[in-house]
């Protein structure tokens, strides 16, 4: 007598299932094995240009082979690559838009521009460019730029973080002032905030926030080394968040590459502790690196 599981264990019981589940497994699956269910059959062919989820990785920066002749070439291809899947994506929008590349010049410059602008476009919820590159001088940083980001609406943000992306005080503002469900803001290794230390003395006045921001709830600064920009910034935040939980400084140097000198860090530390500790808001941790 046949068993009547046989014939129920060949089907394909995950097609029958709605498009909207579908498109959630492939969410949680990279991008580059979520493509690869279009070979499946004419049904999932498209299925994969609807996932929310969109992370890219380059590479991991410590095995690079920067000698590498072809390096050139391969960064060309992921470039590539990620402006191939965002042109055939058709989901209306993104819970998370994720890129880890190695930049070290601006040659992508208007490919960033395009991820950017595809992004907002989408309304991204959780949006991280890493664009740390440890084996050069790092000598360019993306700028993000307010005119930019004026073409877009920001208010679906929740989570922004940005590694070697060149922000200034004023995009920092705009950024604060437009995106009010914004929970989590990491900015790390920018040029223009928080590790210049010829200016390390100067005095820049920072406009009083018109708005309290109510949803950021935690912050990292990475860089930080204590002198009058620094705090400035801190507690312009500070004094433009009603909701915010903990408060990250990190005084390690952005540059891996460069030694590390313990008594400036823990001068940082101190600065930060004196200048901020009496200005934080009731339920605010401050996190000493």
């Amino acid at each position: 007598m046949e068993c009547g599981w046989t014939s129920i264990c060949l089907k394909d019981l995950i097609s029958y299932l709605p498009d909207g589940i579908l498109v959630s497994i492939l969410s949680r699956l990279e991008i580059e094995q979520a493509a690869r269910t279009s070979a499946l059959a004419r049904r999932w062919r498209y299925l994969w240009t609807f996932t929310s989820s969109l992370i890219f990785k380059f590479c991991d920066w410590r095995i690079v082979d920067h000698e590498d002749k072809l390096f050139g070439l391969k960064c060309r291809q992921f470039v590539d690559w990620v402006n191939h899947i965002l042109k055939f994506h058709r989901g209306m929008i993104i819970d998370e838009f994720s890129i880890q590349f190695c930049l070290d010049d601006n040659i992508f410059k208007s490919d960033i521009d395009g991820w950017i602008n595809f992004a907002f476009r989408k309304r991204v919820k959780r949006l991280k460019f890493n664009f740390r590159c440890t084996w050069t001088n790092g000598n360019w940083n993306y700028p993000l730029t307010a005119h930019i980001l004026h073409y877009h609406r920001l208010d679906s943000l929740t989570s922004l973080y940005l590694c070697h992306v060149d922000v200034t005080r004023e995009v920092l503002e705009y950024i604060l002032f437009v995106c009010p469900l914004l929970e989590e803001l990491s900015i790390l290794h920018s040029r223009s905030l928080f590790w210049d230390f010829k200016d390390s003395t100067k005095e820049t006045k920072i406009r009083r926030p018109k708005h309290l921001h109510k949803s950021l709830k935690v912050l990292e600064l990475n860089g930080f080394i204590g002198c009058k920009a620094d705090l400035q910034i801190a507690s312009y935040i500070l004094g433009s968040t009603v909701s915010l939980q903990e408060i990250i400084i990190d005084p390690s140097h952005p540059n891996k590459w460069a030694p590390e000198d313990p008594d400036t860090q823990q001068l940082a530390r101190m600065r930060a502790r004196q200048h901020l500790e009496t200005r934080l808001p009731f339920g605010t941790q401050l996190v000493l690196r």
